[in-house]
């Protein structure tokens, strides 16, 4: 259709369905009001879906939460919601009653569905046209909307399926080596691990903390021993697919180190606060509350330690990097 752009991220709903829809939406001899230029984008995140408007002196956007994920529906909403974000009050009756009535539009003619095809929460009046639920129709395009709008007063949606708040808490099980870099031995290790994320967009913070318990570290001809206690703090960006996320993880990382290295003769004890980065490449799936994810790391300390074992004196350094896989599971509140 000559002048709407539809594009978007993930498949459900597909740009081309949406596309569809709205034309069957267009009354006859009103494709005039498209030329100027309509830009729709779409975004997937999984159990949600975010539709977003922009038109010459028109914006709207909202989102929807869909469980099912019944993509088919998520187009034909997505459909509406451009359509009366776009075209005046006195179109939307003939138009939208058309499709809810199964005549050629994008519904499907169950009457369950009508209040579904509204993204704006009308409902049909007796005499076939459309009301408001609060009174009298406003005339306005559809209102921009936050999550906050979506959430509603209750964690659950009118339909029953359950919203979040965007908090997401990950537990999991780190297994990490050291590979043998410079005078530093090659060490292995298990950790635990817990991480938050907060919010539901593409880009959204992410803070971390683990525990390693103490391991031991081969150095000739003496012991060393060693705990750690990471933390980091960054973000993720983060990409929805069909029925999972990808995301690609990068945080400022600094790790507590405690190191004690003994000899027949001498023991020595030692607390290190150590400094670097951490990168990683994490997989989840989108089902809620809980879900299993996946994540491979490395970690990078800036700061160069020696080990000491006294009365030999130093007897290699501390590994530098660090590269591990997690797996665990995730809840989202």
């Amino acid at each position: 259709m000559g002048g709407i752009r539809v594009a978007g991220v993930g498949k459900c709903p597909e740009r081309g369905a949406v596309g569809a829809a709205l034309r069957e939406l267009v009354p006859p001899g009103q494709e005039a009001a498209l030329r100027d230029g309509v830009d729709v984008r779409l975004r997937d995140d999984g159990d949600r879906y975010r539709v977003r408007v922009v038109a010459p002196g028109k914006r709207a956007e909202k989102a929807y939460t869909d469980a099912a994920r019944d993509c088919h529906k998520r187009a034909r909403v997505a459909a509406v919601f451009v359509f009366l974000t776009i075209f005046p009050p006195e179109l939307w009756g003939e138009a939208l009653e058309g499709a809810a009535l199964g005549d050629g539009g994008p519904g499907d003619g169950a009457a369950g569905d009508r209040g579904a095809a509204d993204p704006e929460g009308r409902a049909w009046a007796d005499g076939g046209g459309l009301e408001d639920r609060a009174g009298e129709s406003s005339g306005e395009p559809p209102a921009p909307s936050s999550d906050a709008d979506d959430a509603g007063a209750s964690p659950n949606g009118p339909d029953g399926e359950r919203r979040t708040r965007g908090l997401r808490f990950e537990l999991g099980g780190n297994a990490e080596v050291a590979p043998a870099l410079g005078r530093g031995p090659a060490v292995t290790s298990g950790s635990v691990e817990l991480r938050g994320v907060l919010g539901r967009g593409p880009l959204v913070p992410l803070i971390g903390v683990g525990y390693a318990p103490e391991i031991e570290i081969a150095v000739p001809g003496a012991r060393a021993r060693s705990w750690r206690v990471p933390a980091s703090v960054g973000v993720r960006w983060r990409v929805p697919l069909e029925h999972l996320w990808v995301g690609f993880d990068g945080a400022a990382h600094a790790q507590l180190q405690g190191v004690s290295g003994t000899s027949p003769f001498e023991q020595e004890r030692e607390v290190v606060l150590r400094w670097g980065a951490r990168v990683g490449l994490s997989v989840g799936g989108t089902s809620a509350p809980w879900s299993p994810f996946a994540s491979a790391h490395a970690t990078f300390l800036g700061d160069r330690r020696e080990l000491v074992v006294l009365p030999r004196g130093v007897v290699g350094e501390l590994p530098r990097v660090w590269l591990g896989m997690t797996l665990g599971v995730a809840l989202e509140l």
